[in-house]
């Protein structure tokens, strides 16, 4: 698991560290099992940090962390804006968790 800190560029609205981490831990190699443009692939990774955020902030409801219902909620957001790319779920969910700022 990546840590949202490293020395790479980050486009302007990834400009937090949950995004951040949230970004870096999105595949890169290729979006969704297809072979697309790096300039593509860039913009699919920070639609998809930016749907999990506003999504995540949207869910959350006081005291999320440890309520297995409410952890529910969050993960299903997450799922539903991952898209395609819903095998992250878990992963995502664990950084989102661990990100103070949700």
């Amino acid at each position: 698991m990546k840590r949202g800190e490293g020395g790479s560029s980050y486009p302007s609205t990834i400009n937090t560290r949950p995004l951040q981490a949230i970004y870096d831990n999105l595949p890169a190699e290729s979006w969704a099992g297809q072979a697309v443009e790096p300039e593509s692939e860039t913009a699919a990774r920070k639609k998809a940090a930016l749907d999990v955020d506003r999504e995540v902030r949207q869910e959350r409801m006081a005291g999320w962390r440890g309520h297995p219902i409410k952890e529910k909620r969050i993960a299903r957001a997450i799922r539903s804006a991952l898209g395609p790319l819903k095998a992250y779920t878990h992963k995502i969910f664990e950084i989102v968790k661990a990100q103070h700022e949700y």
